[in-house]
């Protein structure tokens, strides 16, 4: 408006000045041109209308270009007009779809006050999730929401965007009251003045959850695999271990971190390596796991370690092999175990042969040994008694072999009494020094203390002798035998399977040489009857087996520790029991001849029934044959008046012995008997011969023993 005022005035002024100049010089340069009045009229007239027109001319230009000048303002003004209703249509349509883009979002969207966190707005995503109206959320702050302070929630809103960290985590309460945790993104802005925060909110509750089922589980397997004893592991796609879990340090003695990087099959024994590679490859050549594949592996002190490995290969969802998954099962106990029974079984298996053909054979040796007495006494030959000498000898050896198998098959006659252990040891030393050669040099140390066991002082002499005369033979060049007792108390279960788990009080006896040592294959099979190291013709094989034996009946453990060329520990272990061993007490008995008595003889092999019937009658007494049980009931019963004792052969046709003793004893209870068998004492046992304490003797018979047993029977009361 200013600016016209100034245009208009501009133009007044121009047009006076220019009238004025017109004025001033045409009334003073006029007369000098012009004379006459009438000239000077017409020519004022003139130079009036002149500058009527020129003055015309110029205010007409000047007006219109002041007034292009005007219109081209008015139309800039009213363009510009335009483009502000253009652009405030646009901002409105803006605010309208960024307003709608807000409250429509799926998304829940609120701005928050940055001073007092005052819900200024909500979207309808954040109405429904909480379940406040848009009216309601603006009488809440955030800190309503979270139930934390303001000043905490500020804290953490501002360090979002500060600090360009995470998003922040808050556990928010819903109108119903239901906690959910919610993910909050915060930005500031600035609206109308005024500063907010722009929150993206997402529920995670479902999230939380599922990532704290996945921590519980991921904690419960780990707490599992950390628990279990098997060791397990992970490799990747080149079969180098990922995982192991830390069981490894208690099977091989490794830390974990010490075998990441390795292959498992690396750890393997030399002898099984090619073996366990060959089972991953397989696995990973034909997608299929393996299980209870046996393996060796050395750990880390050297010693071996038997594992049983299971496992599979594992591939990714593209179905490229990513590694393998597996564990591995410390089986050395049980394979012991398995070893000590598959020798049990051997034992066992060649102990009933030998109990099968014990009775037989018995009654065969009963004969050969029953009539070679008799023939000694009869003849006068001294020529002719060397031969029988030599007949006698061959019976007792073959006598002796018999009774070797049914030591190491543990199916002797064994006679249970207390006994210090150590009155054995120093005993049998006496008997040591004729055995031992001069170079070898024997060594005792027994323990202090009563060491009382349960057992029979022959068998444990056996025992020693066989062990010290092993060890002299395993010292050619001579050496240093050492026997040592001492007291060992189990507590809680040992590390190696030798001693029952339960705790007990054991003496511990230790038979040790310096000599050649035993080789690991042959350690195997130690025990083994008839698997000798000794040269043809310098051993018998059954050594170690009867020793193995007698021990096992004698309710003993035996272990044996060897290295070549350092020598061999035998370990035995003897249940210790609270008891007084008891006093022994010989009595010799008058030589065994007899007084005419009639003595009842049941016995179904002939040659047997023979020689028996012969001995008694050459020593005085008269003798009534049975062939069987039943026959023996029959007989007794004809002669019950005269008969003074009965000799019954346990196992006989139709009735076996004590069965025929039973039932005489029910009408004759005064009877007095005497037992014979070829039979094993574990037989006996069953049958109660022993358990009743009843008068027994085994076969091959003695006839001496036999004698002197008539002479007992007979005084007793």
């Amino acid at each position: 408006m200013k600016k016209a005022s100034r245009s208009v005035l501009l133009i007044v002024s121009l047009y006076a000045l220019l009238g004025a100049l017109w004025i001033y010089f045409s009334d003073r340069f006029l007369p000098l041109f012009v004379t006459t009045s009438a000239e000077i009229t017409t020519w004022s007239t003139a130079k009036g209308w002149l500058y009527v027109a020129i003055t015309s001319l110029l205010l007409y230009w000047l007006i219109r270009r002041h007034t292009k000048r005007l219109l081209s303002a008015q139309e800039l003004v009213r363009s510009e007009h335009e483009l502000l209703k253009s652009a405030q249509a646009a901002l409105a349509d803006s605010e309208e779809q960024f307003r709608q883009m807000f409250a429509k979002h799926s998304a829940m969207q609120y701005l928050v006050d940055t001073e007092t966190l005052a819900i200024f707005d909500a979207n309808e995503s954040a109405q429904r999730f909480y379940g406040y109206s848009r009216d309601e959320f603006a009488t809440l702050t955030l800190a309503d929401l979270s139930r934390h302070p303001v000043s905490e929630v500020k804290k953490l809103l501002e360090k979002t965007y500060k600090e360009d960290c995470c998003p922040v985590i808050f556990s928010h309460r819903l109108a119903n009251g239901d906690l959910r945790e919610v993910e909050i993104h915060s930005t500031p802005i600035r609206l109308k003045d005024r500063h907010f925060y722009f929150n993206i909110v997402h529920d995670i509750t479902a999230r939380e959850r599922a990532e704290a089922a996945l921590r519980d589980s991921e904690a419960r397997f780990r707490s599992l695999v950390e628990a279990t004893t098997d060791w397990i592991w992970e490799t990747d796609s080149n079969d180098r271990l990922t995982y192991s879990s830390p069981k490894v340090k208690t099977l091989l003695g490794y830390d974990p971190e010490q075998i990441i990087g390795t292959k498992p099959f690396e750890l393997a024994a030399e002898e099984d390596l090619e073996r366990i590679t060959a089972v991953f490859y397989d696995a990973k050549k034909g997608e299929r796991s393996f299980s209870e594949v046996e393996c060796s592996y050395r750990h880390k002190d050297g010693k071996i370690v038997v594992l049983e490995s299971s496992g599979m290969p594992i591939f990714d969802q593209n179905g490229k092999f990513s590694g393998f998954r597996g564990f591995e099962r410390n089986i050395t106990d049980r394979k012991l175990l398995e070893e000590q029974l598959i020798q049990a079984q051997k034992m066992e298996a060649v102990g009933q042969l030998a109990g099968g053909i014990s009775h037989d054979f018995n009654n065969i040796l009963t004969a050969i040994t029953g009539f070679v007495f008799i023939l000694q006494m009869k003849l006068e030959d001294e020529e002719l008694k060397k031969y029988v000498e030599q007949i006698r000898l061959a019976a007792e050896r073959a006598a002796g072999l018999t009774d070797s198998l049914l030591a190491f098959s543990r199916k002797q006659i064994i006679c249970f009494k207390p006994l210090h252990i150590n009155s054995v040891i120093l005993e049998t030393q006496k008997l040591l020094a004729r055995l031992i050669r001069e170079d070898v040099e024997i060594r005792t140390d027994l323990c202090k203390g009563d060491l009382v066991i349960l057992g029979d002082e022959t068998k444990i002499e056996q025992i020693i002798i066989n062990l010290a005369t092993n060890a002299r033979d395993a010292m050619p060049e001579g050496g240093i035998l050492s026997i040592r007792t001492e007291h060992y108390t189990m507590d809680e279960e040992p590390g190696w399977p030798i001693l029952p788990g339960k705790p007990a009080s054991y003496v511990h006896l230790t038979v040790s040489d310096t000599g050649l040592g035993i080789d690991k294959k042959a350690q195997d099979r130690i025990f083994e009857p008839f698997f000798t190291t000794k040269e043809v013709g310098k051993g018998t094989g059954l050594g170690l087996s009867i020793v193995y034996g007698l021990v096992k009946q004698l309710n003993g453990y035996i272990h044996i520790q060897s290295e070549s060329r350092i020598g061999t520990s035998v370990n035995i272990y003897f249940p210790l029991v609270k008891a007084k061993p008891e006093e022994s007490a010989f009595v010799q008995l008058s030589v065994p001849k007899g007084g005419g008595e009639t003595l009842l003889v049941a016995e179904d092999d002939p040659d047997v029934r023979s020689f028996i019937r012969t001995v008694l009658e050459e020593f005085g007494y008269n003798v009534i044959e049975a062939v069987d049980g039943m026959d023996a009931v029959e007989k007794y019963r004809k002669n019950s008046d005269s008969i003074k004792a009965a000799i019954f052969d346990i196992i006989m046709p139709k009735k076996n012995g004590r069965d025929a003793y039973l039932e005489i004893r029910k009408s004759y209870p005064d009877l007095k008997a005497i037992f014979v068998s070829g039979y094993t004492g574990e037989f006996l046992t069953e049958e109660g011969i022993l358990k009743e304490g009843l008068h027994f003797l085994p076969k091959p018979v003695v006839p001496w023993s036999l004698l002197e047993k008539v002479q007992e029977v007979l005084r007793s009361p």
